[in-house]
């Protein structure tokens, strides 16, 4: 296959030239150049301008400005900043379920006997993947502490779970007998062992998106999720965020916050309707936002969408 040459670099106003030249309508050249000193052209164009084109075309579709473009980079950048909060605490929740449970059960260096796993896991790849993450957080006073003071610089899981990605994470709960994954799974309502694995790497793929300020919206996601394949789930599509967001529902620790994050989620939808739409993130039945509260009481409900 013909491999292509790299294209020359262009400073900010060839930019602006070369997207005038593919029919993009400048409202602002002064306010663009602001923008694109903050933005990279690449993050910008690249990453959000093929909605606005024909499939195989460079040129823009009539009547496309820049500054729709870069309320759909705006959108995206309010939307990781909206869905944070949420992965963060299912990542912490989660760490402090598995390392009680299975330091209570196996011992807080259980983790590093092969037999307290599945027969099934590569426990070697598993202790080699956390041993590379002791490694780059060596200088962390959690990691440092056990490795300098303890015999033979071991340390515990309660200690270095918290070192662990959330891929790490998703993980070992992959490697943990089958019995125990049931046991962690059991601490969710309705949550089965098998889809609980799942979930965890899709939702650890979502958490990268946001971390690397990589693009949600119109994003087919590569590590999908399982479903249930009940009224809540039906017709969802697991390559879109809204089908991740169907995970996270059962993850949620507080009803209160979740009923906060639905809200804000609608709002943010609503604010950014004239450039993006609910199905660009997966939410393509009317009732997206009722099947998100499935798992909360009915004493909450009335709370659904205060400031509408």
């Amino acid at each position: 296959m013909l491999r292509k040459d790299h294209s020359p670099a262009m400073d900010i106003p060839a930019q602006i030239e070369n997207l005038k030249e593919n029919k993009l309508i400048i409202e602002d050249e002064a306010e663009a150049t602001l923008i694109l000193q903050r933005i990279s052209y690449y993050r910008l164009i690249k990453a959000y301008g093929p909605y606005f084109k024909g499939k195989y075309s460079s040129v823009f579709r009539p009547g496309t400005t820049f500054n729709q473009i870069y309320r759909v980079y705006e959108f995206d950048d309010h939307l990781r900043h909206l869905l944070m909060p949420y992965l963060q605490e299912i990542e912490i929740t989660l760490r402090c379920q598995i390392s009680n449970y299975f330091c209570v059960k196996y011992g807080s260096l259980g983790y590093l006997d092969a037999s307290n796993f599945d027969e099934d896991a590569s426990h070697s790849s598993l202790k080699a993947r956390i041993n590379t993450g002791y490694e780059l957080s060596k200088e962390s006073p959690i990691i440092k502490n056990f490795q300098e003071n303890y015999k033979d610089s071991k340390v515990p899981l309660y200690a270095g779970i918290e070192v662990f990605t959330f891929g790490t994470l998703a993980r070992f709960y992959k490697a943990m007998k089958k019995e125990d994954r049931i046991a962690i799974a059991s601490m969710y309502k309705g949550v089965n062992e098998k889809y609980l694995s799942s979930w965890l790497v899709s939702i650890g793929y979502v958490r990268n998106l946001c971390s690397h300020f990589n693009r949600l919206y119109k994003k087919n996601l590569t590590k999908k999720p399982l479903l249930y394949k009940k009224k809540q789930d039906k017709g969802v599509d697991n390559s879109r965020l809204y089908g991740v967001l169907c995970c996270m529902r059962y993850l949620q620790q507080s009803p209160e916050k979740w009923l906060t994050f639905v809200n804000s989620l609608r709002d943010l939808l609503e604010e950014y309707k004239d450039c993006v739409t609910p199905e660009g993130i997966g939410c393509n039945q009317d009732d997206w936002a009722e099947r998100l509260l499935d798992q909360i009481p009915d004493s909450h409900l009335g709370k659904l969408y205060l400031l509408a």
